[in-house]
């Protein structure tokens, strides 16, 4: 669904985009639709012109009561009844759930039996469920019960109630219908949209989508949730729907760690996340007032300062900052806002177009720690638990880290942040112990490569093409003689076999081409030992992500397969020729992805590493 972001703000958008995907056909809308008509528009229209009020006031109170729980009162619903119906929603077919250990089944309902419409009952049973479960605002875990006012069976097209409608159009009349509804029904503040699409959605969301702040100082001076939590599929990481998964134990998402955060629409869960977002400094300020968590984070584990990361908003990043924003915490996929700047190589150019804002290089200046400074010279200290790729605490290879995802970023915008610290901390690197152990590693190398050259050249390749040539018994039974003056004459049965008898050829051909060949074996066996070490420290997955970062080297590495594969052929000559044609054939392949291996190494050098 496309979204005109030239013409309106991003508040706009997600208010346009919403209302486009309501359908009209459901009962509600004849009180409010969404083309500035329905019963309380004409009342609403006709009292303001009137100045009183008395016939809105009467229809709210008779009509709209009658698609609440109790008046108006609320009702509590088990979490997992709701969750039932926007699975269904999402999956009619196959229903699927996500349970741990087989946990998860919703039970019954132990609400069945309290009647919700006294209101003493009413205030015993919330004490009884924190007491039970956790739930309220108060407990240590999710609530497994939520309070619903409009009914579910009377709602919107997403799940929206009446409140949410007029919010949605935010037009005069319905902020007015919106006045008076909280008016009559004070607990529809906390009411949300049920929809697979929207769930979660609280008018508090809403009138910050609207960037309308006297409503939203109205929410939240009657009490309105500052932790509400919207999980609808509008409002997920484009690249997250199709792993989205529920669970009866809880109301969350579930969600695939795997994830860029692509997509206009993702402002993280909270309100205040969704004013960072749309970058509303009174919205945010005025949450913030409110004591609302200014680190919470959300299913993806992102805070406040992630999502400046990720919506390029550079001006809030400092106000989040000044705020007390901890730009250490890392969220699911382990990387803090810095790391994440790092791997979405967030580096934006300025509206007039003249100079270029670096999100990772903002956050790394205000992680700096000053130790001295003297005139326009200072000197300052850069944690680096986030940006060096060697782990502090255990000492591995962090792939996680700032350094790590530029190094070995796809695109080329990580290219454009190889400068200033990463570029310092790189060279330092090079010059403390990178030099020395490429030097090391590329003169094993060579050492290796000789060998391997020299066992494949110093091959008899006459006998190899004389073989088919080779003696033959006539019908006397007596061997046919050849032109050949080599080893073809002393054993002409097995010419096959040539490469096995090391002793019948000049020492080169022979016993140095054995000395060759064992030392190729050694190494290779040596090198394998060494990966399966790192492969059982680190993990073959992340060790193969490194490997195949580098296409030489994984090429070499895929020689050594096709060296092993020689050996069993070299054995089984004597069974057929065709396992000669296949060691030479390997022999050839090995020759070939070893030699590109050396360009690995010239990565190393300056005048030519681009070039590989």
């Amino acid at each position: 669904m496309g979204i005109n972001g030239s013409k309106v703000s991003d508040g706009k958008q997600a208010e346009q985009v919403i209302a486009q995907t309501i359908s009209e056909h459901k009962n509600i809308y004849k009180m409010v639709d969404m083309h500035g008509g329905g019963v309380l528009i004409k009342l609403a229209r006709k009292c303001k012109e009137m100045d009183c009020y008395e016939m809105l006031d009467a229809y709210l109170d008779q009509e709209v009561r009658k698609f609440m729980y109790n008046g108006g009162k609320g009702k509590l619903m088990p979490v997992a009844e709701l969750v039932k119906a926007r699975n269904k929603e999402r999956n009619a077919k196959l229903g699927a759930f996500s349970r741990k250990k087989g946990k998860g089944k919703s039970g019954p309902n132990i609400l069945d039996e309290f009647d919700q419409g006294q209101a003493e009952m009413a205030g015993d049973l919330k004490k009884a469920l924190k007491l039970l479960d956790g739930g309220g605002k108060g407990g240590k875990s999710e609530s497994k019960y939520r309070e619903m006012v409009w009914s579910v069976d009377d709602r919107g097209s997403m799940g929206e109630n009446l409140l949410a409608i007029c919010l949605l159009q935010g037009g005069v009349l319905h902020n007015l219908i919106a006045r008076k509804l909280i008016q009559f029904f004070p607990k529809l503040i906390n009411d949300i949209c049920t929809s697979e699409e929207y769930y979660g959605l609280s008018p508090l969301h809403l009138a910050i989508v609207n960037q309308d702040a006297q409503f939203t100082s109205l929410l939240i001076r009657l009490g309105a949730d500052l932790n509400q939590r919207c999980y609808g599929a509008f409002f997920c990481a484009d690249d997250q729907k199709a792993s989205r998964t529920d669970s009866l134990e809880h109301e969350f998402v579930e969600l695939s760690k795997n994830t860029n955060y692509t997509g206009t629409m993702y402002f993280g869960e909270y309100p205040l996340h969704f004013a960072v977002c749309l970058g509303h400094h009174d919205l945010f300020r005025m949450l913030l007032a409110k004591k609302a968590n200014l680190n919470a984070q959300d299913t993806n584990g992102n805070t406040a300062l992630h999502l400046c990361v990720i919506h390029d908003k550079m001006d809030m990043l400092d106000a989040v900052l000044d705020a007390g924003g901890n730009p250490r915490l890392a969220n699911k996929q382990n990387l803090t806002a810095l790391t994440l700047a790092a791997r979405l190589a967030k580096k934006t150019v300025c509206e007039q177009k003249c100079c270029i804002h670096c999100i990772f290089n903002k956050i790394l200046q205000l992680e700096c720690e000053k130790v001295w400074t003297y005139g326009a010279s200072q000197c300052v200290a850069i944690p680096l638990t986030k940006i060096d790729t060697i782990d502090e605490v255990t000492g591995e290879m962090n792939d996680t880290s700032a350094l790590s995802l530029v190094v070995y970023g796809e695109s080329t915008q990580h290219l454009e942040l190889m400068d200033g610290l990463i570029e310092q901390i790189l060279d330092e690197k090079w010059k403390a112990y990178g030099r020395a152990l490429w030097l090391r590693s590329l003169l094993g190398f060579i050492f290796f490569y000789c060998c391997f050259v020299s066992a494949y050249m110093l091959r008899p390749s006459s006998a190899t093409t004389e073989h088919i040539t080779r003696g033959r018994i006539n019908d006397d039974g007596e061997t046919e003689s050849t032109n050949s003056t080599n080893y073809l004459q002393w054993h002409p049965i097995d010419t096959q076999c040539h490469l096995m008898y090391y002793s019948e050829w000049p020492w080169y051909h022979g016993w140095f081409r054995l000395v060759c060949e064992v030392m190729t074996l050694v190494v290779m066996l040596f090198q394998i030992l060494f990966d399966l070490g790192d492969i059982r420290r680190i993990g073959f997955q992340k060790w193969f992500n490194f490997l195949k970062a580098f296409p030489a080297k994984l090429m070499f590495k895929g020689a050594f397969l096709f060296i092993l594969i020689s050996i069993p052929c070299r054995f089984a000559c004597s069974f057929h020729e065709v396992f000669l044609t296949i060691d030479n054939t390997m022999a050839i392949i090995s020759v070939l992805l070893v030699t590109q291996h050396f360009l690995y190494y010239m990565r190393a050098i300056p005048f030519v590493g681009h070039l590989s």
